[in-house]
Parts: C-alpha cells; structure tokens; sequence
C-alpha cells in the first residue's frame, strides 16, 4: 500500500513510495514525465522513487537559512544555484555558486525559484515579487524527512533534514519546518 501526500500550489509537487523517500519534483508535464494522477485536484500530481527533475534554484537571500536549503536542495539533486540579495558584494560566491543584487530578466528552462529569507515579514515578500513574475516556487523538503499520509505542504515551504511532519497536518505558505522539527499530526502551521 502506498502512502501519498501531496503539495499545494504551482511549481513542484512531494513524491512518496512506502520505502519513505521524499523528493522534489516540478508539476508540469510537459518537462517532467509522471507516473499519473492519484485522485488530486487540479495539477496536483503523484510519482514515486525519483530525484527532482530542477536544474538549477534562483534563491532568493543569501543568509544562514539560504545556505540551508542548498544544503537539503543539493541532497535532492538540484545541482546548481544562483542566490539573489540586494547586500552581495562584486565576484560574492557560496561555493562556487553565485551571489549577485538583481533579479534576471527571465529564469532558465527547468529551474525553480525559492524565498530563502528567514524572516516571515521578508519571506512573503519574497513570495509576492515571485508571484508577480508568475515564476515558479519551489517547496524544499529533505530526503531524511518524514512526511505523514494526508499531510500538506504549500509552495514556498521548507522541510529540514530529519524533520517530522505529522500525518494531516498542514504546511503553509513559506513555512519553515527546520532540521529536526517535528509537526504532529494535525497541526496547522
């Protein structure tokens, strides 16, 4: 019997298989082939036993918890980045990975964007500029997380390494469920 939880939202989608492995998929059909609907509304859609299909994540914010989610991003696959925060320096880099002020002009085929601030004020600002640009967000969740049956998460969000989230319980909107955090069954963040 499979277990299946679902994302809220354009942009990716959670995947689940019964051998409790998470992923980050995007919800377009067009550029990622999917195993079919499992009963969702909408674009809502099910897969099982993949990586995420992202090339690259446009993050927005470059402090500790930026760092973070391409900690678990790159546990997940996404293999390149480019971090945007209106306070880099000429030449700033994490990792290699660029640090530069302003937006692009349009975002690459198959990368995602994610609001990386820690702040909430700053993150659903973040959110909004996004929406705007009608560009996809990305909802970040570990492969070590355990996420319950019934259980939403809406885009934007991020879910930690080893972190616990409850069976019905409810992730909104650039929610930050860190490394570790347990969210019991449920509950409404």
């Amino acid at each position: 019997k499979r277990i299946n939880s679902r994302l809220k939202g354009p942009g990716l989608t959670l995947l689940t298989s019964t051998s409790i492995f998470y992923r980050i998929f995007l919800k377009d059909e067009r550029d990622v082939p999917f195993a079919g609907r499992r009963g969702m509304k909408g674009k809502d859609y099910t897969h099982f036993g993949k990586k995420s299909q992202l090339l690259g994540l446009l993050i927005l914010g470059f402090g500790g918890h930026a760092r973070s989610v391409v900690d678990v991003a790159l546990a997940s696959g996404i293999s390149d980045f480019h971090f945007i925060d209106h306070n880099a320096q000429p030449g700033e880099n994490f990792l290699g990975f660029p640090v530069t002020e302003q937006l692009p002009d349009n975002l690459a085929e198959k990368w995602s964007t994610f609001p990386a601030s820690g702040d909430n004020e700053q993150r659903a600002k973040q959110i909004q500029v996004l929406n705007e640009l009608n560009w996809p967000i990305a909802t970040i969740v570990a492969p070590s997380a355990t996420i319950g049956i019934g259980s939403t998460i809406e885009q934007g969000s991020f879910i930690g390494h080893h972190a616990h989230i409850g069976p019905m319980a409810a992730i909104g909107l650039g929610c930050i469920v860190n490394n570790g955090a347990i969210v019991e069954h449920e509950c409404v963040i």
